[in-house]
């Protein structure tokens, strides 16, 4: 009788080697696309936060009257040089990192504030009425910056910078 001939049922040297080298190139891949991911994640969920904040603040400055709105411009708009007056500073706001608008306070950083929005206001003088020299326009100046540190400094998970936006009220 003839010995019975075993056939090796397992994968060879190479075989493993070929494998773990294709899976390890391949999950480096998703690591490099990681990053990115994440990276487009923050400056997203940045950017809709600056989009609330911008519209809370356009939202109220425009319940104010509008003529109330004008007398809070400042002495920019008696320049000489028109439109192009850089205003004095206006009101800042402090939002969270949702960019809800926090309650107005003298220390932000007991409010765990994550933006601040310097927000400037100046007449269009391309709409003046001619009869009677009002203004119908203002344009709004919204100067954001990110994070509100306090003074132990640690901003190491969230990037820093700033941001302007720009908005209109028009008299109706």
């Amino acid at each position: 009788m003839k010995p019975i001939k075993r056939l090796s049922s397992g994968f060879s040297l190479a075989e493993v080697v070929l494998a773990i080298g294709i899976c390890s190139v391949a999950l480096m891949s998703l690591i490099g696309v990681l990053g990115v991911s994440l990276s487009a994640e923050r400056d997203s969920a940045r950017d809709t936060a600056l989009t609330a904040m911008s519209s809370q603040i356009v939202a109220r400055l425009s319940k104010q009257p509008f003529d109330e709105l004008l007398k809070s411009v400042g002495s920019a708009s008696a320049s000489a040089e028109g439109d192009s007056a850089m205003p004095d500073a206006g009101p800042v706001f402090y939002f969270d990192s949702q960019g809800m608008l926090l309650a107005d306070a003298s220390d932000p950083n007991e409010l765990s504030a994550a933006y601040r929005c310097l927000v400037t206001q100046r007449p269009c003088e391309d709409t003046k009425n001619p009869t009677t020299g009002a203004c119908n326009l203002v344009r709004v100046e919204m100067a954001c910056s990110w994070p509100v540190t306090s003074g132990s400094g640690s901003t190491s998970a969230q990037s820093t910078g700033q941001q302007r936006l720009y908005a209109s009220i028009a008299r109706y």
